[in-house]
């Protein structure tokens, strides 16, 4: 049996090494003045296997946003934290005042988690727009 804990991710102590993980699956990482003040990273007692984030948008929604795997922890380790990791988020969610957590996303991984964690799925096609400004 795995036991599974989880801690806030902390800006300063954690950045680099969760840019990295983006950085060997191939995807950009949020950048460092963008991330979401509420986070969490889960592990088991030896590896840090996942982190994901949540803005607080108004009229109490949470949005769920950059989840990402340790590439090199073991697969099967990944796999099992998946639930544990959308239980956790959802704690936090409720915690900052959320009444629903939302996802948008194209990317097979964040639709796999959501669809293992019960979330509805509302629009099977989308194109995210962005603009630095």
């Amino acid at each position: 049996m795995v036991i599974m804990k989880a801690r806030l991710f902390n800006l300063e102590e954690d950045y680099d090494r969760i840019a990295s993980w983006y950085a060997k699956w191939g995807y950009m990482p949020i950048p460092r003045d963008s991330v979401p003040e509420y986070g969490v990273i889960v592990s088991n007692e030896d590896v840090e296997l996942g982190a994901v984030w949540i803005y607080r948008m108004e009229k109490n929604i949470g949005l769920l946003e950059g989840a990402v795997m340790n590439p090199e922890a073991p697969k099967n380790l990944r796999k099992e934290s998946h639930l544990f990791l959308g239980n956790v988020i959802e704690d936090l969610a409720r915690s900052i005042g959320c009444k629903e957590v939302w996802a948008i996303s194209k990317d097979r991984f964040i639709n796999k988690l959501c669809d293992s964690w019960g979330y509805a799925d509302y629009n099977k096609d989308f194109r995210v727009f962005k603009k630095e400004i």
